[in-house]
């Protein structure tokens, strides 16, 4: 009987042992997931900010123009974003609608 107990006191240690290093796992899962998805996040704001830095504050923001005008200005500025001449461009465009 002492024997059966011995082998009961050993198996609940080892159970212990084992919950212990579960709890552990998933901790460390749970932190690296949620540091995974702050890092995926400051990569985006990253991207973002880079990207903003290369084609530069939107025309229409800069000039204050109306709603009408600011999707003309999106609509010029998303088919030719290179710099100088999608301003140009964006200003044509509302130059023909009579928005400046």
């Amino acid at each position: 009987m002492a024997y059966l107990m011995g082998l009961a006191k050993d198996y609940q240690k080892q159970s212990e042992d084992e919950l212990n290093v579960a709890i552990q796992t998933y901790d460390t899962v749970r932190a690296a997931l949620l540091t995974d998805r702050h890092i995926r996040r400051l990569d985006d704001d990253l991207a973002k900010y880079e990207e903003e830095q290369m084609t530069g504050p939107r025309v229409a923001q800069a000039a204050g123009a109306s709603a009408s005008g600011a999707s003309a200005v999106a609509t010029a500025q998303d088919k030719e974003p290179s710099g100088a001449s999608a301003a140009v461009s964006a200003l044509a465009a509302l130059d023909k609608r009579g928005s400046l």
